[in-house]
């Protein structure tokens, strides 16, 4: 009996068969339990959210649509009775929501939490262990200009500007204050606050929001004034200013002066830490009058003075001065050659720190007077003393004026003069047991002419004057004093006695001759 045999090609067609019976074996029941892993062992047509998946914090796993739909719709309108308030440092600011027009997408959160549902926790999901946590959040808007409005109204109750270290100065002793870091709304970062958490977190949110700030950083630190702890020099001044306004400027001007710190290598100036000298600023503001024994400052004299003060404090310890005015005339509080002239426009007082360490400027009015006195690390520099050495000095002129309100014979002194001179300012200092001397500054002061007004003078009548002055000399032939009246003339009057009449006309700009003066033997006739 023959066995039969089975070609290898009929072999091949059962092994395919047997193949394809036990994949469709395998895989209908694994598509089957896809499908119940998929939608929750739900029936046909009703969805559920799987376990991982929250919406704005509620969780909603293992819920059926309708389910999350109601408890997402509780807590919307839960929501809407919370007060939304911004909190920054224990105080609350408080939001007018009914302005916002804040409205939830439901059904737009549902829909995406489900595709989320489906994406993140589906079969191949779970297969590969990606089955984390999934918070969707809702979908919300609101009016973010009028948020804006209300936040910016928020910051202008709030906002603090920076304030830098200072010294509180306490006789020639100095205690550091420290600095108060300022801080300002931000505005964006508030608005993304308030949208990422109203819409992340319905299931416990209080209504409470932290209220986003900027740092505003002060220039000057407590470690930046750390060295500062010796008193290096100081100068005090009679308060020279007249009534009210005078006063007010100058305690305006030691105030901004007052605390002023100069770091090392920076350049000091007066006009930038004291002015601009305007009513904004709180200045009363002065008219300059066209008169050369006043300081045209702006300021009735007062930025001059307070200028002054801080000039010599300068000196005195030696520091590099850049740029500093001599005034007119010399000043009533202080030796000549030590006054600082400011005019609040180009005349400035600047000085260089070329030290290692901070200088600390402190100024205020004390006893009816004006102290400046400067602040910093122990030095090995010796403190300089200020001396005055006075040079040539120049007479004043005599001007005669003429005044029509006055009879043939009146006169009287409108101004007695002073003379011009020379001054030289030197520093002074003892290094090493030997004396020192260095020389400041030399200023001219130009004199200050005497003026003398008198009644109509005729043409011969000013001769006659004019020889009647001890030591006045003639100029050519002139003729004799006539001392009498020939009905044609005035009776001649010498000037008073205590006026010091010059043998030759000046030639100063400052003699007050014009157009219509006349000189007539060392004497200015103005008519």
């Amino acid at each position: 009996m023959y066995a039969t045999q089975i070609s290898p090609r009929r072999r091949y067609s059962f092994s395919w068969f047997f193949a394809i019976f036990f994949v469709q074996l395998i895989l209908i029941p694994a598509l089957s339990l896809f499908s119940m892993i998929e939608w929750g062992g739900a029936t046909f047509g009703e969805k559920i959210f799987q376990e991982e998946i929250r919406i704005a914090s509620l969780p909603v796993g293992g819920q059926t649509y309708e389910e999350a739909r109601q408890k997402l719709l509780e807590a919307v309108q839960a929501s809407r009775n919370t007060e939304i308030r911004f909190v920054l440092d224990g105080q609350a600011y408080p939001i007018d929501k009914s302005k916002l027009q804040l409205s939830f997408d439901v059904e737009a959160t549902l829909q995406e939490a489900y595709a989320r549902s489906r994406e993140k926790t589906g079969f191949f999901s779970r297969l590969w262990g990606d089955s984390a946590p999934v918070n969707v959040p809702i979908k919300i808007a609101f009016d973010r200009a009028e948020m804006s409005r209300q936040l910016d109204a928020i910051g202008q109750q709030i906002e603090r500007p920076a304030v830098s270290a200072t010294g509180a100065v306490s006789g020639n002793t100095i205690s550091i204050v420290p600095e108060v870091v300022g801080y300002r709304i931000n505005l964006e970062q508030s608005l993304s606050a308030f949208e990422q958490v109203i819409s992340s977190n319905l299931a416990d949110w209080s209504g409470e929001l932290r209220l986003a700030v900027q740092e505003d950083v002060p220039q000057i630190r407590t470690a930046d004034l750390e060295s500062i702890k010796n008193m290096l020099a100081e100068q005090s001044l009679p308060m020279a200013v007249s009534g009210s306004s005078g006063l007010a400027n100058l305690q305006q001007l030691v105030s901004r002066l007052n605390g002023t710190v100069v770091l090392p290598g920076e350049t000091f100036s007066f006009l930038k830490a004291t002015g601009p000298y305007t009513q904004e600023n709180g200045y009363v503001l002065q008219p300059i009058l066209a008169d050369e024994q006043v300081v045209p400052d702006q300021l009735g004299g007062a930025a001059t003075q307070a200028a002054t003060a801080l000039y010599q404090t300068i000196l005195q310890n030696r520091l590099t001065v850049i740029e500093r005015h001599a005034a007119q005339r010399p000043v009533s509080y202080t030796s000549a050659g030590l006054e600082a002239r400011v005019d609040g426009e180009e005349l400035d007082l600047r000085f260089s720190n070329q030290t290692e360490k901070p200088l600390f400027i402190h100024a205020a009015l004390q006893s009816n007077q004006v102290r400046v006195a400067l602040f910093g690390a122990k030095q090995d520099v010796p403190v300089a003393t200020l001396v005055t050495e006075k040079g040539a000095t120049v007479l004043p002129n005599t001007i005669v004026r003429v005044d029509q309100t006055l009879g043939p014979n009146e006169e009287f002194i409108e101004r007695k003069g002073s003379e011009g001179f020379t001054v030289a300012v030197y520093q002074s200092w003892q290094e090493n047991g030997i004396f020192r001397k260095q020389k400041v500054s030399e200023d001219y002061y130009k004199p200050l002419h005497n003026v003398v007004a008198v009644g109509p003078v005729y043409e011969k009548d000013k001769k006659a004057r004019a020889t009647t002055v001890p030591g006045a000399q003639q100029e050519g032939d002139a003729a004799p004093a006539e001392t009498a009246d020939d009905g044609g003339g005035t009776p001649a009057a010498a000037p008073p006695p205590d006026i010091p009449m010059p043998s030759a006309p000046s030639t100063d700009a400052n003699s007050g001759s014009t157009g219509g003066t006349e000189v007539v033997n060392g004497i200015i006739y103005q008519n």
